[in-house]
């Protein structure tokens, strides 16, 4: 019996040769995102994701697929890759020992994924995440499943799409591919179609329109052609909470157990100072902000700014950190011309979390991925300038998950550019307090 070939697709940093060979096994693509898929048909893939901006993104290299036929690896003549589950019962087990090979032969990158209805369910957040590794390394179920040592001998994830049953993973696996390649970097033509469609903020996407203006009797709604944009923000908002309560009950609990953060007065002047005073100071500098922060808050005054660029005096301000490993993205800001953390001044009414999340919207177009939702540091510093426009800006600092193989779709308008650096290898021009951050988290 012939040996089934694996079958690779994606061409980016392609190595040349005289030798010829199999079109399918083409290029050694150089730093993009590998997805191996173990599956008895090879031939399955890669369907429909070598069309539209999935089949795209393979041709020009930003991900690479290989399919590794799993019958390679069989038992005997037949090349027998199942047997009859340990206890009796109905259906065929796929066998440890031909898995372990096919997993070797494999040799992928990332996390090793099972597909099967017993899995945890897959979701939007579960995406992201793999989407910020190197790649990953999918199982498609067949028949009564895969023995249960060689998953837990590899640490398999089990993940499954929904509370159905299908006749094998090779579906399951081409949606939880194409759900995860599309948030790569430049997959997508427009970075905030990742951001406002369903589920990237927990919610279902608001409804759509588009020309002819009038159809059948039904209008497009007026605010979508006011051109204001603000109040099209509010009232996509809406109508996004309003359909996420009526179909999905549950992200809507889940949203609302989420975002419920007190909005004015006592109740949210209450909760900033919790987030201030919840802050382990990790110097006396720190320590010394951390009170002086507390006076502040204590004092009544408004806390964020109302007029720019210096009313009030003092004002709020919400830094976000993303960081991979020790890696940190910053920004070279055109402002201060320094490089900085991406954030923002805290608008009045606003729980400075809520402000790393507007922020992130706004400045790098992509969805916050908190370390925690909690700031890890406080500094309390005096801007420079002309007299009339210095103010002390008291700073909350966040912790975000970032993949340092991407550079986000920034602000350009503030930032002139953006660069990944390791911890202790801090740009000159640096926020000065940034070398504070790092030898607290170092601790």
């Amino acid at each position: 019996m012939t040996e089934e070939k694996s079958r690779s697709h994606g061409r980016l940093g392609v190595r040349l040769t005289l030798k010829p060979r199999d079109l399918m096994e083409d290029a050694e693509v150089k730093g993009a995102f590998s997805v191996k898929v173990i599956t008895l048909f090879p031939e399955a893939f890669p369907g429909t994701l070598g069309l539209s901006l999935t089949g795209k993104a393979l041709d020009l290299g930003l991900w690479r697929l290989e399919a590794v036929g799993l019958r390679a690896f069989g038992e005997g003549k037949h090349r027998s890759v199942d047997d009859t589950p340990a206890g009796g019962g109905a259906g065929m087990v796929i066998r440890p020992d031909v898995m372990e090979r096919a997993l070797q032969a494999a040799g992928g990158r990332g996390p090793v994924i099972f597909l099967t209805p017993r899995g945890k369910p897959f979701t939007q957040a579960m995406a992201r995440r793999l989407s910020q590794g190197e790649g990953m390394t999918l199982i498609c179920g067949r028949f009564e499943g895969l023995d249960q040592r060689v998953i837990d001998h590899y640490g398999i994830e089990e993940v499954s799409m929904g509370d159905f049953v299908l006749t094998g993973g090779e579906i399951p696996a081409q949606a939880l591919i194409d759900a995860t390649v599309r948030l790569l970097p430049k997959v997508l033509g427009n970075a905030d179609s990742a951001i406002e469609e369903s589920f990237s903020d927990g919610l279902l996407e608001h409804p759509q329109y588009t020309r002819p203006a009038v159809w059948q009797g039904r209008e497009v709604p007026a605010v979508l052609a006011s051109g204001n944009h603000a109040e099209i923000a509010k009232w996509r908002a809406a109508q996004s909470l309003a359909v996420t309560e009526a179909r999905r009950p549950d992200l809507f609990a889940a949203w609302k157990a989420r975002e419920r953060r007190p909005v004015k007065g006592p109740a949210l002047r209450k909760a900033i100072r919790a987030l201030v005073s919840g802050i382990a100071a990790g110097d006396a500098t720190e320590a010394e902000d951390q009170a002086r922060a507390l006076a502040w808050i204590d004092s009544g005054v408004e806390l964020a700014r109302v007029r720019k660029p210096a009313t009030p005096g003092v004002q709020l301000v919400s830094y976000f950190l993303p960081m991979d490993g020790e890696h940190l993205l910053l920004g070279a800001h055109r402002g201060s011309g320094l490089w900085l953390p991406p954030g923002g001044h805290v608008e009045p009414a606003e729980h400075p979390t809520d402000t790393v999340r507007r922020e992130c919207r706004e400045e790098l177009k992509t969805i916050a991925d908190f370390q925690a939702e909690d700031p890890v540091f406080l500094t309390w510093t005096q801007t420079l300038g002309a007299p009339e426009t210095r103010h002390v800006d008291v700073s909350l600092w966040y912790l975000l998950r970032g993949n340092v193989r991407s550079l986000p779709d920034f602000d350009t308008s503030e930032f002139s550019e953006m660069r990944w650096f390791r911890a202790e290898s801090l740009p000159p021009g640096a926020e000065p307090n940034l070398s504070r951050l790092m030898a607290k988290l170092r601790k």
